[in-house]
């Protein structure tokens, strides 16, 4: 497989909530690995997430923007916008 990550993400367990629509609606999450540059996020239900969200992380005490690059079932891998 070939690997496109700009760096190498660190595996974690935190706790996430996943925001759209100007934070109007909110989802749970469970981030999996995490870098500055993306991360991996696993969720409970498979509703329809759009393109880009916001990623908020209690633990490290910030909210990130995000585009969706890959999808499946209850899994979704983010690229972060600067």
């Amino acid at each position: 497989m070939i690997e496109r990550r700009q760096s190498a993400r660190a595996r974690v367990m935190y706790g996430g909530v996943i925001a759209c629509n100007k934070r109007q609606s909110t989802m749970n999450c469970v981030i999996r690995n995490f870098s500055e540059d993306g991360a991996k996020v696993e969720f409970d239900n498979t509703a329809l997430l759009p393109d880009v969200i916001d990623l908020l992380i209690a633990k490290k005490n910030r909210a990130l923007r995000a585009k969706i690059t890959w999808r499946q079932a209850n899994e979704a891998g983010l690229a972060f916008h600067p």
